[in-house]
C-alpha cells in the first residue's frame, strides 16, 4: 500500500475547497435571508461655482451734454428756411453751438455727418430728428467746406 495515486490528493484538496466554501456560506447566513446594511450619514452636497457672466455687444458710450456739441445743420431740400427750422428745433432740446445754411439739394434722406470722436454726439443729434442715416465726415465733400470744430453736420434730405 505504497503505491498511491496522483489523484488521491487532488480529490483531498477540492472536497476541502467545497467543505470551505459550504460551511463559510452556512454561517454567513445565520441570521435568516434578511440582509441589513447599517446606515451611513454621507453629505452629498456639490457646490458650483457661480457662473461667469459676460457683456456681449458693443460697448455703450454715453454721448456728451447736448450743450456741448457744435452742429451745423444744412438744408439740402428746396423748401425755404428748412435748416434754420431745424436749428432752432435743436436749440429748443439744449444744443447751444447750432448754426444753419443750405447746400446742394439731395435726393437721399436726411444724413447726420460726424467728425472723428463724435459718433455718440451724432447718435444724440440723430435720435433727436428722428434721422435714420448716421456716417463720417471723412471722405466726403462737407469734410472739406465744413469748419474745424463742427462735431456734427445735419443736411437736411427728402
Amino acid at each position: 500500500m505504497s503505491s498511491s495515486s496522483p489523484l488521491r490528493p487532488i480529490v483531498l484538496a477540492v472536497s476541502c475547497l467545497i467543505l470551505g466554501f459550504v460551511g463559510g456560506w452556512s454561517l454567513a447566513n445565520v441570521g435568516g435571508s434578511d440582509v441589513t446594511l447599517p446606515d451611513a450619514n454621507v453629505d452629498v452636497t456639490v457646490e458650483r461655482p457661480a457662473p461667469k457672466t459676460t457683456t456681449v455687444g458693443p460697448k455703450v458710450v454715453e454721448p456728451p451734454a447736448r450743450e456741448a456739441v457744435t452742429v451745423s445743420v444744412l438744408n439740402g431740400t428746396t423748401r425755404a428756411g428748412l435748416a434754420a427750422t431745424t436749428a432752432t428745433q435743436l436749440k429748443s432740446l439744449g444744443y447751444t453751438k447750432v448754426t444753419s445754411g443750405n447746400t446742394r439739394t439731395q435726393t437721399g434722406p436726411t444724413t447726420v455727418y460726424y467728425r472723428a470722436g463724435a459718433k455718440p454726439a451724432a447718435d444724440q443729434v440723430a435720435k433727436d430728428l428722428q434721422a435714420q442715416t448716421v456716417t463720417a465726415i471723412d471722405g466726403t465733400s462737407l469734410a472739406q467746406s465744413t469748419p474745424a470744430g463742427t462735431q456734427v453736420v445735419v443736411v437736411l434730405g427728402a
